[in-house]
Order: structure tokens, then sequence, then C-alpha cells
């Protein structure tokens, strides 16, 4: 059964004489709310950065719909490279 877990993420942007530059990393969410409160606090302690929004919502998906043996068969062969035989 599928439990849904909170997560937080991080979107950091350098604003500079009218430029944006988004700043991306590998680590796209984080699950452990004192990680990222953490972030939050070395950049307002830090001083040359700030904080300028904080929200929250929520989000939901679908649960993907199953395979049948030709949609695996099909799928296996594209992203896997996989043949029939070694599929079932």
């Amino acid at each position: 059964m599928f439990k849904p877990e909170k997560f937080w993420m991080l979107h950091p942007y350098i604003m500079y004489k009218g430029y944006e530059l988004k700043l991306e990393w590998e680590r796209s969410r984080l699950f452990d709310a004192d990680v990222s409160a953490m972030f939050r606090n070395r950049i307002i302690e830090d001083g040359i950065m700030k904080v300028v929004r904080v929200s929250e919502k929520l989000e939901s998906k679908a649960r993907p719909s199953g395979l049948n043996t030709v949609n695996l068969l099909k799928v296996a062969s594209s992203a896997l490279g996989f043949g029939p035989q070694l599929t079932m």
C-alpha cells in the first residue's frame, strides 16, 4: 500500500542587477524537515542571501496503470533493450 511522505524542495535563485539565475543541485527533494530548516537557517544567518518566499502546496499523483503483457514487452524492449524471453 502506498503511503504518502512529506518532502521539501529548495529553489535557490541569484538576483543581480536585474538578472536572475536559477541554481540547480542534485538533491531535488528533502525528506527531512530538520535538514531543510538547517538550509533555510544558514541562509538567514549568513546575511549575504535572504529567504524571499516560503510556500506550501499539496501535490498528488495518480497511481500508474498496470501493464498488460504486450505493453510490458514494448516498454522492456524500447527502454531497456530486453528481448521477449528475457522480459518474461
